[in-house]
């Protein structure tokens, strides 16, 4: 049940294996709910009862997408044929 007056939707927790929770209620119960999504469950946390993000189990062994970066600093960017490192380090130096 939450404890801030919300309603979560727990119908079979264990069985439905995602979960909602309330922004407020997901921060003070954060340690349980990585463990649960850590077990497989998913976990939903939602803003103003819209889904905002969502906690999952990461997969031992998968790898995230990595960048080529020996690809990346000789692309040329078609229609300046500038490389894309190079765009890039122009648009951070900008900023400053």
């Amino acid at each position: 049940m939450s404890t801030c007056g919300y309603d979560i939707f727990m119908t079979n927790a264990r069985a439905s294996r995602n979960l909602h929770f309330p922004l407020r209620e997901a921060k003070n119960r954060l340690s349980e709910l990585v463990r649960r999504a850590a077990e497989g469950e998913q976990i939903t946390i939602t803003m103003r009862g819209e889904p905002r993000a969502r906690l999952s189990r990461i997969v031992a062994g998968v790898r995230p997408f990595q960048v080529d970066r020996s690809w990346l600093r000789h692309m040329k960017v078609a229609s300046s044929q500038t490389p894309a490192e190079a765009l890039i380090r122009a648009e951070r130096e900008g900023r400053d």
